[in-house]
């Protein structure tokens, strides 16, 4: 048995805490060589089974892990610090308004509103305005909005206290007229404005005419504009626009005013026939097909519309078709005498004419005149059977010659010849406050026409020239004319006293009555 002495090869490996900074481990074993072994192949194993140190890339790859683990740290800090806050570096205008919460926000962001200023300037004349005053507005919820969404960033390396600076302007909006009417108002240019081309239906001719556009002068409002957008990132610069005075054409120019009433008068020789399935119709005139038709000037691009406006027609085509056929509808008018007997149907009346739904009809006539055809429509009706009205006699005849019956509640005068009826008519008695008296009366003065002067119930004077076929029972209390009426107002209270009949019936009852011929007025 021999034993192994120790070689060089054999010195323990060393580590700090010992001499030389090194720490001595247990020393190993030398055995002898097995077979085929030698002192350099037992030194390669003894190299391999030593530890290894750490290299280059892996001292890169973990300070660039701690670098990264590092800022995702700060930025959580950060964001947590200013969750419901503005961030750090955030400003509006020179104002910073970092850490505000949205309620304090709101309140600066008003009071920058409220109290900026524009100083306008025009020769010499000087404004100084308020944003309000301008039709210019700050919203006030889209600025607080952007403020809060302004993400600077947080930057360890850029900034040494970790964020970067960013600006919100304020969220304002300009009205253009408005702005244009505030100028308009307190500064005076001295010179004629642009005025544009304009198209209009002329009634004395029946046509669609053109008043031609006129160059002018105008203040250009771009300092103005200039001075907003400046208030709108420095919100308390109080800037000053010096406006300046321009020559400007018309927005509307004569040619396309021209275009359009060529347009508009060939929809006035259209042919528009209604039909009401009655045996009645109405054929539109220029006057109504020009109050059907819109004529709008468009200046922002210097154009004019010409087109059927339907709201217009549908109410202005129903009040046309029934004043038209308005007169169809007449009451049926009977005589009775003072026991309810009927001596004598004085008109079998007429049944009235009621327009029904128009939609299509409204609908056929746009596509019409948009389109420059001509139509022939039947429009649906329904019919009314007459009113009748009742003529009360007041009591046995007072004579076997002529005498007229005033029948105040029914509104109707009846001349009779003893108890023969021979006409009888709906009048217009006098009003409340001048109510036509009661009683016998007889005419005495007859009057072909004359201008009638006299007092309203308040005490006015009123004249009404012309008044025909005067026929007088009692002082100036009679029967007449009265053309102001229209068929509508015949038959309810309407007059001064005086009986108001058609011209045709109070000429007739004028031509038939004589002095002396008794009047019987009652309710």
């Amino acid at each position: 048995m021999s034993f192994a002495t120790q070689t060089p090869l054999d010195w323990p490996a060393m580590s700090g805490g010992q001499s030389g900074g090194r720490s001595a481990t247990a020393p190993a074993r030398r055995v002898a060589p097995g077979a085929g072994e030698t002192p350099a192949t037992i030194a390669a194993a003894q190299r391999a089974a030593r530890p290894r140190r750490p290299g280059k890339a892996a001292l890169v790859f973990a300070l660039t892990l701690a670098v990264v683990l590092g800022a995702v740290a700060y930025t959580s800090f950060a964001l947590s610090a200013y969750g419901s806050t503005v961030k750090p570096g955030v400003t509006v205008g020179a104002l910073s308004v970092a850490g505000y919460n949205t309620q304090e926000l709101t309140a600066v962001v008003n009071r920058l509103a409220d109290e900026a200023e524009v100083t306008v300037v025009y020769e010499d004349a000087v404004q100084t305005v308020r944003l309000a005053e301008l039709g210019a507005v700050v919203d006030v919820a889209a600025t607080v909005k952007a403020v809060f969404s302004a993400d600077t960033g947080p930057s360890l390396i850029a900034d040494y206290t970790g964020w970067s600076k960013q600006a919100v302007p304020l969220s304002l909006t300009a009205d253009e007229a408005a702005l244009a009417g505030w100028v308009g108002r307190h500064f005076e240019t001295g010179q004629p404005a642009p005025a544009d081309a304009a198209v209009r239906f002329d009634e004395a001719t029946g046509r669609y005419i053109v008043a031609p556009g006129q160059t002018g002068h105008v203040f250009d409002l771009a300092s103005i504009r200039e001075a907003l957008d400046e208030i709108a990132w420095t919100p308390q610069s109080n800037p000053v626009a010096i406006l300046r005075l321009v020559e400007r054409e018309p927005d509307v120019g004569d040619v396309a005013a021209l275009a359009a009433a060529e347009q508009a008068n060939s929809r006035l020789a259209l042919t528009l026939r209604f039909a009401n399935g009655a045996g009645g119709s109405y054929t539109a005139t220029p006057a109504d097909i020009a109050a059907w038709t819109a004529v709008v000037p468009d200046p922002a691009v210097g154009d004019v519309a010409v087109f059927c406006d339907q709201a217009v027609l549908s109410a202005g085509l129903r009040e046309r078709l029934e004043t038209a056929w308005a007169g169809r509808g007449k009451p049926r008018h009977i005589v009775a005498d003072a026991n309810g007997q009927i001596l004598q149907v004085a008109d079998n009346g007429q049944a009235s004419l009621a327009v029904g739904d128009l939609a299509s009809t409204v609908e056929a006539v746009a596509t019409a005149l948009d389109n420059g055809l001509d139509v022939d429509l039947t429009v649906p009706v329904s019919e009314t059977p007459p009113a009748t009205i009742e003529s009360q006699l007041s009591g046995p005849a007072p004579t076997g010659g002529k005498w007229i019956d005033v029948d105040l509640s029914s509104q109707t005068t009846t001349l009779l010849e003893g108890s023969h009826v021979v006409a009888s008519y709906i009048i217009s008695s006098g009003k409340e406050g001048t109510p036509t008296p009661t009683g016998v009366y007889y005419v005495y003065l007859k009057v072909p026409a004359q201008t009638m002067n006299g007092t309203e119930a308040d005490g006015s004077p009123y004249s009404i020239p012309n008044v025909t076929w005067v026929t007088y029972f009692w002082e100036d209390y009679g029967f007449h004319t009265a053309y102001w009426l229209d068929d509508s107002q015949i038959g309810t209270p309407q007059s001064h006293g005086c009986l108001n009949m058609r011209e045709a019936e109070s000429r007739f009852l004028y031509e038939w009555s004589s002095n002396g011929t008794p009047v019987v007025v009652h309710d």
